[in-house]
């Protein structure tokens, strides 16, 4: 299962936009400030179940998204007043059920203020269903250039606790998340083929296709960093790397940042063990060097070639590659009204 179709509603408060996906490659262009990363990363949150930071959740109403398997999902940003709320009802019957909610937790008189707030409704077979009922049938994950900047809290105390814990960059502590993931996989991996090679009917053959899917990974990724003279460390049980230049291994962390953004990407895709996926990215080439951003999206294909990207870009090289008939830029979606 993969995505159709994703609608947003409310653009800056008076636009709205329609857009039919590919199955395979999808890339969205447009100038600095146009609505890509709103759109990517509204997109990101409904399919992650939590608000990405970066986005901006006062600059769109309601994001529709309608799946292959016929099922949707949506994500409404409310508004800051219980007014500007029935207002929009009245157009978007989907909120008086969010009203009713809201009026029943607040003292008479006194209705609720809103502030920022999400919802995350999902449709199945013409019924409404718990959201998770429809994300937890297929992968999903996000990517995106980790360009945003912080929030700063106003208390003194909590500030420095932020500025503490804002001391390694976005990518790091995404790179991170990403890494201690990959160490699960492979425990889990290991029991699974574990079970495959000793079991009363040993599946030598699902192994093998294992096995081969895992070097098959570790050569693309030497390939793209062949001119780097770094390696996968394939004798550690660890995310490590082979330099050259002094024949030692090396951790994750003393990667460059293009090579850590690459790394992120294909790992991610890996675990995604060649099934139907949606990847959304978020301007990708971000410190990456050139010739990576024409062969990114071949070797994310080589890696899981059921992978669905969703990408938004400024770079030319990255649809280089025979996919320059897969850009949609985002004024020719945008309308007044749908």
């Amino acid at each position: 299962m993969i995505i159709k179709s994703i609608e947003l509603r409310g653009l800056w408060g008076e636009s709205s936009f329609r857009w039919n996906l590919d199955s395979e490659v999808s890339v969205l262009s447009g100038i600095n400030g146009s609505g890509k990363s709103t759109v990517l990363r509204a997109l990101g949150t409904l399919l992650l179940d939590r608000i990405h930071p970066g986005v901006y959740m006062d600059r769109f109403e309601r994001l529709n998204v309608r799946l292959t398997d016929g099922s949707e999902l949506a994500l409404c940003c409310l508004p800051k007043s219980i007014g500007e709320l029935r207002r929009r009802s009245e157009t978007d019957p989907g909120l008086k059920e969010v009203i009713e909610t809201i009026e029943n937790d607040s003292e008479p008189g006194h209705p609720r203020q809103i502030a920022g707030v999400m919802s995350i409704t999902a449709f199945k077979d013409g019924r409404k269903v718990d959201p998770e009922e429809v994300l937890d049938n297929f992968d999903r994950d996000f990517v995106s250039t980790f360009d945003f900047a912080p929030p700063r809290p106003k208390d003194p105390k909590e500030l420095f606790i932020s500025m503490m814990n804002n001391s390694i960059s976005e990518l790091d502590r995404h790179l991170d998340g990403v890494v201690d993931r990959y160490r699960s996989y492979q425990i889990e991996l290991g029991a699974r083929l574990n079970k495959m090679i000793s079991g009363e009917n040993p599946d030598l053959e699902k192994a093998r296709e294992i096995f081969d899917a895992r070097t098959r990974f570790q050569d693309r990724f030497d390939e793209m960093l062949s001119a780097t003279g770094k390696k996968f460390n394939r004798d550690s049980g660890e995310v490590s790397f082979v330099f050259d230049a002094d024949g030692k291994s090396h951790d994750y962390t003393h990667l460059s940042a293009g090579e850590k953004q690459l790394l992120l990407i294909l790992l991610t895709v890996f675990m995604q063990e060649k099934r139907p996926a949606v990847l959304v990215m978020d301007e990708p080439e971000i410190s990456m060097h050139v010739d990576w951003q024409k062969r990114l999206i071949e070797v994310i294909r080589d890696i899981n070639p059921n992978c669905q990207l969703i990408i938004a870009t400024h770079s030319p090289m990255i649809i280089m590659d025979g996919w320059m008939a897969n850009v949609t830029n985002i004024h020719d979606l945008i309308t007044s009204e749908l």
